[in-house]
Formats: structure tokens, sequence, C-alpha cells
């Protein structure tokens, strides 16, 4: 579909604490999600930075906005 993924990352040295797998399926549910959602052409991005000690990272992409109403359950 033509969909581009890059990465971006502030740095090396970011630290992550948990379960090694689960983190790995979490991110493999977004970045899957991400290209079944983003239209022919579009992008996707997954970035890690440190904020306020912590480490945060997303996927984000250019496919349609989840509506306001239904992110408290996304995880669910």
């Amino acid at each position: 579909n033509g969909i581009e993924i890059e990465h971006s990352v502030e740095n090396d040295e970011h630290t992550a604490f948990g379960d090694r797998e689960k983190i790995i399926q979490i991110l493999m549910n977004l970045i899957s999600n991400s290209l079944k959602f983003t239209p022919k052409g579009g992008k996707i991005t997954v970035s890690a930075r440190e904020e306020a000690g912590e480490t945060i990272i997303s996927v984000e992409d250019t496919g349609a906005v989840i509506p306001a109403e239904v992110l408290p359950h996304v995880f669910n």
C-alpha cells in the first residue's frame, strides 16, 4: 500500500522495565492496527523519547483519528 514506516529515537540510552514479550506484543499490536487503518501512501512513526525520567514510546499514523469517547476503552 506504499505506507512509509519510520522510527525516531532521541538517543540510544532508553530503558524500559517490564515484561519484554508483553512490550513487544503491545508494540506489534499498535503497529498492526496502524497498518490496517492507515490509507495508501500514509506514514507510521514509531518513536521513543525521555520525558520527566520516563521513556515514552509512541506509535503514530496518518490514519483516521480514534473518537475521544472511545479512547478510555482502547486497552480494555
